[in-house]
């Protein structure tokens, strides 16, 4: 529970509200002003490292699990992925060269934000989806 149960007094106008109600009223202020500071911190922290840019690169190298770098199939398989995170086609992903430095810069946020998605998917699995959802 967020907070204590509303005291059994109860009131409709502040100043002729009893002590308890009133320290009841403070004490749920100061818990939503807490709480409030604190997701407001955690939400600064996601947006900067939202915008962080991630680089195709280290993108593969991060999820590509059915090869290593500069093994046979990775390539190709880091360009499945690269287009299907980004929308584009293989053939575009493909055009950036051998190392992707002919990418746009567009796509690196695009990356750092699927790579968020694709953590957040890690952590909540279908098998345990119900313990993120309220019933």
């Amino acid at each position: 529970m967020l907070v204590a149960p509303l005291p059994s007094t109860q009131f409709t106008d502040w100043a002729t509200a009893n002590s308890s109600a009133k320290h009841y009223v403070n004490y749920v202020f100061t818990r939503l002003l807490t709480m409030f500071r604190q997701i407001s911190k955690v939400h600064h922290i996601i947006n900067a490292f939202r915008e962080r840019p991630l680089e195709p690169s280290d993108f593969c190298q991060k999820w590509i699990k059915s090869a290593a770098p500069g093994e046979r199939g990775y390539y190709k398989a880091c360009v499945k992925a690269l287009a299907q995170a980004t929308g584009l086609s293989e053939r575009t992903i493909q055009g950036w060269g051998s190392d992707f430095n002919g990418r746009p810069d567009s796509v690196l946020v695009t990356l750092r934000k699927e790579d968020i998605l694709n953590q957040i998917r890690d952590l909540v699995k279908p098998d345990n989806l119900s313990d993120y959802l309220e019933s």
